[in-house]
């Protein structure tokens, strides 16, 4: 038997909820004010877009300035933030 099976449903679903990715973005974000810097860019490559534009609304609400950067075909791969 598989220990740690887990659907595909499933593993979507618990992604869009997790929270370990904006504690991972924030912690970052802590390394560049310690290191005297205004401003990240930040990897969203693989992101859900429901992900992604949840974590740009906290971003935003928080008070910094984000911008999406962008692949030829609409696609977003990384966020630009500024504070």
């Amino acid at each position: 038997m598989v220990k740690n099976f887990i659907s595909a449903a499933d593993a979507k679903k618990r992604s869009e909820v997790s929270e370990k990715p904006l504690n991972v973005l924030f912690k970052h974000i802590q390394d560049a004010v310690e290191w005297g810097l205004c401003q990240i860019n930040f990897d969203v490559e693989g992101w859900s877009d429901t992900r992604i534009i949840e974590t740009v609304k906290v971003l935003k609400d928080a008070g910094y300035i984000v911008t999406e950067m962008t692949e030829e075909n609409g696609k977003i791969y990384g966020l630009n933030i500024y504070w």
